[in-house]
């Protein structure tokens, strides 16, 4: 099998703009965390999407949320963060890591989540703090992983 081609001009600015939602959701959530002392939790009970669909209520509540790309991809009413290709972010914060999330983008792209691990040391990663990511150019999520774009740095 051959290595996968290199992204064209449109794939290369949609991962940068993604990185660039990335990035400024995370420092929302910095400006939370020293306001709450907290990062905002993931763990309320909002079904599927929950964790970015938490993530985007507490960013609102502490009007911190204007200006974020959003929309309603699994058709529940509540809003979710989204990439540059339209899907839905994965949020996990470090109180929820170890559980499950489930995640969609179209009824052929389902998955059931839990936050990402080191492969080759088995930690968290990002401990301490929080996972934010996108499902990246290929639309499969693989869990912080593969083409995903990431809040933090892949060192394994």
């Amino acid at each position: 099998m051959s290595p996968p081609a290199p992204p064209n001009a449109a794939t290369r600015a949609r991962i940068a703009e993604t990185q660039k939602r990335i990035g400024d959701v995370g420092v929302q959530l910095e400006v939370l965390r020293n306001k709450a002392g907290a990062y905002a939790t993931s763990s309320r009970d909002f079904g599927a999407h929950r964790g970015i669909e938490a993530l985007y209520v507490a960013l609102v509540t502490a009007d911190r949320g204007d200006g974020l790309d959003v929309g309603d991809a699994d058709g529940d009413g509540r809003l979710e963060l989204l990439d540059a290709w339209g899907r839905p972010l994965v949020y996990f914060s470090n109180d929820d890591y170890g559980t499950e999330q489930a995640w969609s983008s179209g009824a052929a792209r389902s998955a059931s989540l839990t936050s990402a691990r080191s492969r080759t040391r088995g930690v968290y990663h990002a401990r301490g703090r929080f996972q934010l990511w996108s499902a990246g150019p290929n639309g499969r999520n693989e869990g912080g992983s593969g083409d995903d774009i990431t809040s933090w740095i892949l060192r394994d």
